[in-house]
């Protein structure tokens, strides 16, 4: 994720087509990203990164929020959230 521009507020994503998450931004676009710590768990990342939400829960037994889009983020070994919407692909 990079800053494209700051007025109006823009980022670039890369998001791999064979993932799930690609798949979820596609249908709604729109999406959040989590800004983890330094001192994150890596069982937090192994929850995040190393199954598919198509196949798990990954709202199961963690703590989170949901943004003004109605998308969850995680309240947890975070420093932040960002709201996105996909102006184009």
């Amino acid at each position: 994720m990079i800053q494209v521009t700051t007025e109006p507020n823009c980022i670039a994503v890369a998001v791999n087509k064979k993932n799930y998450t690609h798949d979820m931004i596609e249908r709604t676009g729109m999406f959040n990203v989590s800004v983890l710590t330094e001192k994150s768990s890596f069982e937090t990342y192994k929850h995040w990164g190393f199954q598919s939400g198509a196949d798990v829960d990954k709202a199961k037994e963690i703590t989170f929020s949901r943004a003004h889009n109605g998308i969850i983020y995680l309240t947890e070994e975070t420093n932040a959230f960002i709201s996105a919407r996909v102006r184009s692909a």
